[in-house]
């Protein structure tokens, strides 16, 4: 069995492969489906290095045995498929005949097809384990949570986002406003700055559209400038739930809003970016890795922006659950039955995620409120 690489020598294995790839002029469909998706899976690799090196809390020496072997496994089969990518590379750059890369490969063209799957199949395991890293590193996955250092952010600005803006967003903005009127008016400790709400797929008040729709795969906008699925609000107003004062202010807030996309500043404004399914976490990623390349590192300073799956603190056998929005009736209508179940799990991982990240502590229940 070959001796473990570090995340460094796959990032310098992967980066090779690209830079033979970038050599190839008039590549076939398959060789270049393989090298586009080696560059996503070199920006993955970088992505969780930085998270591992930025966070000692993340250190690979602070993980559970269990954890660094799974992340070796990865590296280890990402090292196998990239040397036969690079191989194929080579052997493409020297002839230009995609004849010879499938002769190499005991003339079967489904070989490179499963390499291009596999290469795809090494992405989504970093993906998996930068969400679950960047989520339960201190709370799970530590050998000795005791020994790490704190990480709750002294204030924080937070924003969620989904594709339009009018649901699932909307429903953490507006409980996360709650939250903090509650915590502040029995005396307790609030971390955040300033919560906000955005849509991906959203054109309102964004000033990169035109990026979002070149990344891969294309991310449709709409124009968005419209207030929040009413069932949806009721599903978290219209109950006995934070009965004071304060929640109709904050409920005529989140219904008179409008919908509104994302800026190109959102890696520099907010400190998490909260998102509820995997298509939305690697969407991001892509818009983070674009504006990097048009623009520099600037655009997304280190430990600024960093980007969680929610659906990961309702982790399913250590895949984040995927908070879609709210099934419709029957008859395609909204159902409100089925958005006070979707609000539910909001609520459950928002608090999670206060918890986890912000040590906020819950008020006792029945509290004096000011």
């Amino acid at each position: 069995m070959a001796s473990p690489i570090s995340i460094g020598d796959a990032i310098q294995l992967v980066q090779g492969a690209v830079a033979l790839y970038k050599k190839i002029k008039n590549a076939p469909e398959e060789i270049a489906t393989i090298g586009k998706r080696l560059e996503d899976l070199g920006f993955y690799l970088w992505t969780l290095q930085d998270l591992l090196n930025d966070r000692r809390r993340h250190s690979l020496a602070n993980l559970r045995p269990e954890v660094t072997k799974r992340l070796q496994r990865i590296i280890s089969d990402i090292r196998v498929d990239t040397e036969d990518v690079t191989t194929i590379l080579d052997i493409w750059n020297s002839a230009g005949k995609i004849e010879r890369v499938f002769f190499s490969m005991g003339r079967n063209p489904r070989k490179l097809e499963n390499l291009s799957s596999s290469i795809d199949d090494r992405k989504k395991n970093v993906s998996d384990m930068l969400q679950i890293l960047g989520l339960f590193g201190i709370q799970s996955l530590a050998s000795d949570p005791a020994s790490l250092t704190p990480h709750a952010t002294p204030e924080a600005g937070v924003i969620f986002v989904d594709p339009h803006n009018l649901g699932r967003s909307k429903i953490a903005e507006g409980y996360i406003k709650l939250l903090g009127e509650w915590t502040v008016r029995t005396g307790g400790t609030w971390r955040i700055k300033f919560a906000h709400s955005a849509g991906m797929r959203v054109r309102n008040r964004s000033d990169c559209s035109g990026m979002l729709t070149a990344i891969k795969p294309p991310v449709p906008i709409s124009d968005g400038n419209r207030t929040p699925n009413g069932t949806a609000m009721a599903s978290l107003f219209d109950n006995k739930y934070f009965d004071y004062p304060y929640k109709s202010g904050i409920k005529r807030y989140m219904e008179q809003s409008r919908s509104r996309g994302i800026t190109t500043n959102i890696f520099k404004t907010y400190d998490y970016i909260l998102v509820f399914t995997g298509r939305e976490y690697e969407n991001l990623l892509r818009f983070q890795q674009a504006l990097i390349a048009a623009n520099g590192p600037d655009m997304a300073p280190r430990g600024k922006g960093r980007i969680l799956h929610l659906g990961a603190y309702l982790s399913n056998h250590g895949k984040p659950v995927e908070i879609t929005d709210a099934p419709k009736a029957k008859d395609g209508t909204d159902s409100r039955a089925n958005w006070n179940v979707k609000t539910s799990q909001i609520k459950l991982v928002v608090k999670v995620f206060m918890k986890n990240e912000l040590a906020w502590v819950q008020p006792v229940k029945g509290d004096q409120q000011s």
